[in-house]
């Protein structure tokens, strides 16, 4: 069930310890929660075949859009670097080289 997997890919034995801020968790949650009321199961606890509607496709494309963006900005990735770099000027000639007498 890719819930499950979904599950152990951030938290399972070899996720290595991923941790969520309250935001990020929020989201996770959601989209776990969503992932659950849409997952429709026989009687017998199996996966039904039936494909997603199109609401529901949406609604989970959207909350996982939600998680994505909310980990970018946890990490800073959504921001513009802090320091303002400016590219290094060519190097500057210097003296000519001298050799070091070898003894």
């Amino acid at each position: 069930m890719f819930r499950n997997t979904f599950r152990d890919w951030y938290f399972g034995a070899d996720a290595g310890g991923m941790f969520l801020t309250s935001a990020s968790k929020v989201c996770y949650l959601n989209l776990q929660n969503a992932l659950i009321d849409v997952h429709c199961l026989d009687a017998t606890g199996t996966a039904a075949a039936e494909p997603l509607e199109e609401a529901e496709s949406r609604l989970l494309r959207h909350l996982a859009s939600e998680l994505g963006h909310q980990l970018a900005e946890d990490v800073g990735a959504s921001h513009p670097p802090r320091l303002r770099w400016s590219r290094a000027d060519r190097t500057v000639e210097g003296p000519e080289p001298t050799t070091v007498p070898v003894r």
